[in-house]
Formats: C-alpha cells, structure tokens, sequence
C-alpha cells in the first residue's frame, strides 16, 4: 500500500506527494527481518526543507556583532518589589522569637559585639565620573544596565555595529556568524576577549528600512565582552561607543531601534 506518513502536503497525480521536503515518493516497501514487518519510505528529488511561503532574503546579506557588556550591579528594585519586601519582612517579625541568653550563650564564649561604628559599611557610588562626565567612551558607566557597542565607519562616518558583507562569489563557504566575527575582531582588535553566543543569528532586518536605507538584509549576532581594551581606530573604524538600549535611538531609526531593543 501507499502512505505519506507525516508528510503534509499535494500530491500529485504521479504517486508523489509534493511539500516542505520537494517531491515524495510515497511507494513503500514492506519486507520481514527478525520476525518483525518494516517499511522503508523512499525520498526522491528532495529540493530543500524551505516551505513555499517563506521569502528568500534580499542581497546582500550583511551580518552586524553586537557586542554587549553585560551588568555590573543589579538594578534598583521596582515599586512592587520594595512593596513585597517590606510586607514580607514585616510577617517574618511575627513569627520571630527572642531566646534566652542562657540558650544562646551558656558558657559565656561569645565576645561582646565591637562598637558600631567599626561594623558600618558604606556602599560604593552606583553613579560613576563617566555617568557624571557624560563619557560614553568607557565601559565603567550605567553600571546596572547592559551596554552595546557601536562603532563610526572611516570612510563614511555612520554609526552601528561592525559589519561583514557576504561575497556572493565565495560558494557560500562563509557563515554568517564567521563574517560578524571577522567584522568584530577587525574593530576591537586582538586584545579584547569575547564570548560568542550561539551559532544563529538572533533577527535580521531589512536594510531598506534603516536609517542609512539600500538593498540586502542585516543579521545580527551576539557576543559578550569578557576582558581587554579596545584598540579602535586601525582598520575600518576611527571611533566607538558603549550605549545603553534606549541610547541606540541616537543613530538607528525608530522602526529600527525598536527592533534592535526586542533582540537585545
């Protein structure tokens, strides 16, 4: 007999079932081994795995690293949070008991607690000299906040993250996640350790929507600064800077921004 199995699609008058995988034979074999029916489901003239109405991305194709630094300290609560604490702390005090001294100390082995001022802790500024200078050039800034870098090509003196371009030509043996890699290491240098996460790119954008405008379509990696100093300013790049999300608005259009703040 005949079966497409899980396989959805027309099929067409040749005994073949055409969908997401080409053409099926759907002709099954059915033979004995080792006491036990077995069925082998031949695949012919398979074309690829892309459904009919998926849009192939326009060219070329452009692969941006977003290079982020992660948080130093944790953000400042949120109102609900403060709310939840207080409360919480709050219905522990009723259930808290105070012990004998006896219990707690029989022999007497406890020192005497030192004076208060010696146990005072004062906690370092959240706010650091570059949050006060504006200086959007250093990493020690918005401590609580994630940072991404961007970078201002030489030649045409726009803003945005390194950038690759796949060449047509070299048999597509160039992943996208190489060239956002080659396009990383040619702005921030040998010096700077990273940490590339994942091997798919995260979204991709077309580029006649940004604010630079053209043809093709960007994707977008990430990577996670780890340590080193920037080396800005030998290759394409002859500046940078580290900006929050909400700092990208600077030099990304707002369809684009917004896009970039949902994968960032």
């Amino acid at each position: 007999g005949s079966s497409v199995g899980d396989c959805v699609g027309l099929v067409s008058s040749g005994g073949g079932a055409r969908g997401s995988v080409g053409l099926v034979s759907v002709n099954t074999n059915t033979y004995a081994s080792n006491g036990r029916a077995q069925s082998i489901r031949h695949y012919a003239d398979a074309r690829g795995t892309r459904p009919r109405d998926v849009v192939e991305a326009t060219r070329p194709l452009i692969a941006n690293m977003i290079v982020e630094r992660l948080p130093v300290v944790m953000p400042l609560p949120e109102d609900w949070e403060l709310e939840y604490q207080s409360w919480s702390m709050e219905r522990r005090k009723q259930f808290l008991q105070q012990l004998p001294e006896d219990l707690v100390d029989p022999k007497g082995e406890f020192e005497e607690i030192v004076s208060s001022d010696e146990l005072r802790f004062a906690a370092a500024s959240r706010e650091t000299e570059a949050d006060r200078n504006g200086d959007q050039k250093t990493m020690k800034r918005k401590l609580d906040q994630f940072l991404f870098l961007v970078v201002r090509d030489r030649e045409t003196k726009t803003w945005g993250f390194p950038t690759g371009v796949a060449d047509e030509n070299d048999g597509n043996t160039t992943t996208m996640r190489q060239l956002a890699k080659n396009a990383m290491d040619d702005a921030i240098g040998v010096a700077v350790t990273t940490y590339l996460v994942g091997n798919a790119p995260m979204g991709h954008f077309a580029a006649s929507a940004t604010k630079t405008g053209g043809e093709g379509t960007h994707f977008y990696l990430r990577a996670q600064w780890l340590e080193g100093d920037l080396d800005i300013g030998q290759g394409r790049f002859d500046d940078f800077k580290w900006l929050t999300k909400d700092e990208l608005g600077e030099h990304f259009n707002e369809p684009h921004h917004a896009f970039l703040k949902d994968i960032c």
